[in-house]
């Protein structure tokens, strides 16, 4: 006689199977997506603080810059912002496109609710795709005062338009003015390495606005106990 499993013996194991499965398959597609995440904002910051650095060499410190459309000769805002750009930043990074609200594939790169008080008008903000699928929008903010208080802020979306389109989950605020740089500042004037842990875990669950700040903090890492599900 030959030895052979019975039909109950293997629907048993392929039950068992299919609840390790059912159990551990989600935890995976998590972490997998925290490494996605935690890279892709840790690519895009290296690359916009590269481009900073080489725009400094060129043109002076960030506070010197012709942040004013006055300054530009342009006829509106939108145009100024849009050679600001091409001059003292998208020249410096590759690998990247400009994005109008025309292109349908744009108009899906949207300024998520959490952060819309920050802009109402999501097409104020300039939309650039990166060729790995990610893609960021930017602005100038605080130019009342004077060139010091003069910011770039923006959104990074690391699967450009594609759901959640949610604050902390696929989406993160960065600004840069002079001597911060992307992540590094938030909405409380001090640097990052001067802020503990427990401050920003806190401060990412009550406002995922900044919840970049936290995954800088931890070396560019999506912890366990990181406040939102992905």
């Amino acid at each position: 006689m030959k030895k052979a499993f019975t039909i109950a013996e293997v629907l048993i194991t392929l039950g068992v199977i299919g609840v390790v499965a059912a159990l551990t398959i989600p935890s995976l597609i998590e972490n997998h997506k925290k490494k996605v995440v935690a890279a892709k904002l840790q690519k895009f910051y290296n690359t916009f603080t590269t481009a900073l650095e080489l725009s400094k060499s060129d043109h002076g410190d960030c506070s010197e810059w012709s942040y004013s459309y006055e300054d530009k000769n342009c006829q509106s805002n939108s145009e100024y912002k849009a050679q600001f750009f091409s001059e003292y930043i998208i020249k410096y990074m590759k690998g990247i496109k400009e994005c109008g609200p025309e292109v349908r594939k744009c108009a899906n790169i949207i300024v998520p609710e959490e952060i819309s008080h920050y802009n109402p008008n999501g097409f104020s903000y300039l939309r650039y795709i990166f060729s790995d699928g990610s893609c960021f929008g930017m602005t100038i903010g605080g130019l009342g005062i004077d060139k010091r208080s003069a910011n770039i802020h923006g959104f990074f979306d690391y699967n450009c338009g594609n759901p959640p389109n949610k604050a902390g989950r696929d989406v993160f605020v960065f600004w840069t003015i002079p001597g911060y740089y992307p992540f590094q500042y938030g909405n409380h004037e001090t640097k990052i390495n001067r802020v503990d842990r427990d401050t920003l875990k806190t401060l990412c669950k009550n406002k995922p606005v900044e919840c970049g700040l936290l995954i800088q903090y931890d070396n560019w890492e999506v912890k366990e106990d990181y406040p939102l599900k992905l």
